[in-house]
């Protein structure tokens, strides 16, 4: 049947101070996790939603 996505949205809107801030915190944290031997996947894909913006 039909799917829909009940989980909500939330869009943010970042100046270009906040964006880069923001994308170094995330490649801070995913390198964090990788010395510590832990997944990245969900910390990636958030990294992909930044950089195409």
């Amino acid at each position: 049947m039909f799917h829909r996505d009940k989980t909500p949205k939330y869009y943010l809107t970042l100046s270009a101070d906040d964006l880069a801030m923001v994308k170094g915190i995330l490649l801070w944290w995913r390198n964090k996790l990788i010395r510590e031997g832990k997944p990245t996947e969900d910390v990636d894909k958030l990294i992909l939603k930044l950089m195409k913006r």
